[in-house]
């Protein structure tokens, strides 16, 4: 792309834009190459990401953190930086399969090889996956948020050091994140904890009625 690393999310998107040719056109018709689709892009949340910040006139981080995040009563989450040295305070450590060799990393200040985890650019990724969030963030924003009456949806994360899956169940929501994600392993999040949750949450038949948030620091 003719830029310094470590690569920034405006730099890939204007890579994509000018290099490649569209898969589907927007608004469903066909393009030359395939028919219209549904496709999950983390490219398009890089391009929604920058519209964000053009159109708010402020820091990205900064308009998710004042108009969305705190609304919801969730203060803690921010963006991740891709450099172990460069963690944020309370954050995990992040591990990838036991004895996996190092990797080069994307940060020209790393000259040693690292830890697969700690080898991508989180910064570019601020749009589509590089928030760091607890268990707690995930389920108040859910909460807060709710797909609606009789809403039922699974959203699932990934990336070489950490998993998460959120569960929304009706008026019930389940989070669970680790701070690792074995790259050879063959572990499938959905298959093995998708139904897990489901089973828990249909076991139970007399809910608790205690408010733990003010608790855990939330409104």
């Amino acid at each position: 792309m003719g830029v310094a690393a470590p690569v920034s999310c405006f730099a890939i998107m204007q890579y994509v834009i000018e290099d490649f040719e569209l898969s589907y056109f927007p608004g469903g018709r066909r393009s030359r190459r395939l028919s219209y689709s549904d496709a999950y892009s983390n490219l398009s949340f890089c391009i929604l990401q920058q519209i964000v910040r053009a159109a708010s006139g402020v820091n990205y981080q900064r308009y998710v953190r004042e108009e969305i995040l705190r609304p919801a009563g969730v203060t803690a989450m921010v963006v991740g930086r891709g450099r172990q040295s460069q963690q944020r305070p309370g954050e995990v450590t992040y591990y990838d399969q036991p004895f996996s060799p190092l990797v080069t990393s994307q940060y020209p200040q790393d000259a040693n090889p690292v830890p697969r985890p700690y080898s991508f650019v989180v910064e570019a990724m601020a749009g589509h996956g590089g928030w760091i969030a607890s268990a707690n963030d995930l389920v108040r924003y859910a909460a807060f948020t709710p797909t609606g009456p009789g809403g039922a949806t699974t959203f699932f994360g990934s990336l070489n050091g950490t998993r998460s899956v959120l569960k929304e169940e009706d008026d019930v929501f389940v989070a669970i994140v680790w701070n690792a994600s074995p790259s050879d392993s063959g572990f499938d999040v959905v298959a093995e904890f998708g139904g897990l949750i489901e089973n828990g949450i249909d076991a139970v038949t007399i809910w608790p009625s205690r408010n733990l948030w003010a608790e855990h620091g939330y409104p």
